[in-house]
């Protein structure tokens, strides 16, 4: 196991500038799964999110999220993820962890919602940690949001709103640790669904201001 007497300093001082291992995926906020209903599938997960942290350096993250969702009735849908992922540091130390993590949330329709254009709120929350060398990262997510969506036509949907991101981030070395808050916890998302066929959709989303994150999915309904 290598060492990384560098980034033990930096752990010791301050912390570093931007972390991308908080990444989660909201999805569209105006659809749950019917009672007895949902899917699995994988997540592509690409960027970064800033915290409030001296030091410098970025991180950047591929993350391959695996998560599944299902109806539980009167508009409400739980969702679960399990979430490996690799990390690496842009300071030239070689920090570069890899990461598991699991999460789990609720989507909520209000009312008896009907036509083209519905509204949602959700809850949620990420945890997960991993380490490289003498330094360990662990981290907290707590994730509100609320949105729209349209349906466009049978096959397609486009979706965006608000998010809150709550956001605990604590790296410990041989000398201390240092925990980390994001810089700005309000942030935009939106997205697509397509509906390729009967059982299968893809999508995307982008995740703006609170981090800046592109998803990739691919979900089979059941």
């Amino acid at each position: 196991m290598k060492r990384i007497s560098l980034w033990g300093a930096v752990v010791l001082l301050a912390g570093v500038s931007a972390s991308p291992v908080l990444a989660y995926r909201i999805g569209n906020p105006g659809v749950v799964s019917d009672q007895g209903k949902g899917d699995v599938g994988a997540v592509l997960e690409l960027g970064e999110r800033k915290l409030e942290a001296d030091g410098s350096g970025d991180m950047d993250i591929t993350g391959l999220t695996f998560e599944g969702r299902y109806g539980l009735g009167n508009s409400l849908e739980l969702r679960g993820r399990f979430i490996p992922m690799t990390v690496e540091w842009d300071g030239g130390d070689g920090f570069s962890p890899n990461m598991l993590g699991l999460g789990a949330g609720i989507q909520w329709l209000p009312g008896m919602q009907k036509g083209p254009l519905t509204w949602g709120v959700g809850a949620g929350f990420d945890w997960g940690k991993g380490d490289d060398g003498d330094v360990d990262l662990d981290y907290l997510d707590i994730v509100l949001n609320g949105g729209v969506s349209y349906k466009v036509n049978k096959e397609l949907a486009a979706y965006g709103g608000l998010s809150f991101i709550n956001s605990d981030v604590t790296f410990k070395g041989p000398g201390g640790s240092v925990s980390a808050d994001i810089d700005n916890p309000i942030g935009l998302f939106g997205g697509v669904d397509f509906a390729a066929n009967k059982n299968w959709k893809l999508g995307a989303e982008l995740r703006l201001i609170s981090e800046t994150m592109v998803s990739l999915t691919g979900r089979y309904c059941f």
